[in-house]
Parts: C-alpha cells; structure tokens; sequence
C-alpha cells in the first residue's frame, strides 16, 4: 500500500491528503482484519475441524470480511478499545472520501513499474502462503 500511494502521490501531488486518507482507511481495513482474526482464533472456541477448511488467504478474508456476523461485531467492539477506534476512524474517514477524484491518480499509479513490481511480489507471497495454509 505505501508503494501505491507514493506512486498515486508521484503523477498528483495535489492530491496528496485524499490519497493518504484513502490509503489510511485500507491500513485500517488490514488492522481490523487483523483484530477480528486474533479474536476469533483467541477469543472464540478452536475448532480445527473449521479452521482446517481456511486454506487460502482468500477464503480468510472472505470469513473476516463477509462471513463476519453482527454478533462478532457487537462482541468485539463492545470488548476491545483498540478494534472499536478502528472502526470509528474507518467511519469517519470513509464520510470525507471521494473515490470518484481518486480514479485518475490510481489508474496513473498502476502503471508505474514500481507498483507493477511491488504487485507482482506480492503476488508471490500470498501464493507461497496460500502453499503453506493448505498443509
């Protein structure tokens, strides 16, 4: 994320605070992931059964993202400060976005060979973990 914005940032420096708001909030949708899955994996009953099935960086994030229901939300933003503020700061920015002025500078930034590099690594790092997952 930081390479994309640097490049986003490099062709429109204008445009400077709305992408590092706009890159802030993807920070925060990473950090939130982050919490939810130490909650469930801490917090929640262990089932290796279910947690056998969670066999690629996609299917995670599809049970963090959409599989996560309004009980877990309402546990963890009641029981943990940290995951609360997140969520409020996520509000908060995502109420100034306007992704419709950042189209231009992002179709720019992934045309850079920086990003397109940067994508390409992790690319291969998500694959390598998705190997290690499916064990």
């Amino acid at each position: 994320m930081a390479i994309f914005e640097r490049c986003a940032i490099k062709g429109w420096p204008d445009k400077k605070a709305a992408l590092h708001r706009v890159f802030r909030i993807q920070e925060l949708f990473c950090e939130r992931e982050a919490l939810r899955l130490n909650h469930l994996l801490c917090d929640s009953a262990y089932d290796h059964a279910v947690w056998k099935g969670y066999a690629s960086i996609s299917i995670v994030h599809d049970r963090l993202e959409g599989g996560w229901t309004n009980v877990e939300e309402q546990v963890l933003s009641s029981s943990d400060a940290t995951y609360a503020a997140v969520q409020n700061e996520i509000e908060n920015l995502n109420a100034a976005n306007d992704p419709v002025a950042l189209e231009g500078p992002f179709r720019m930034a992934r045309r850079d060979p920086e990003l397109i590099a940067a994508t390409h690594n992790l690319e291969n790092k998500v694959r390598e973990l998705d190997v290690q997952l499916s064990l």
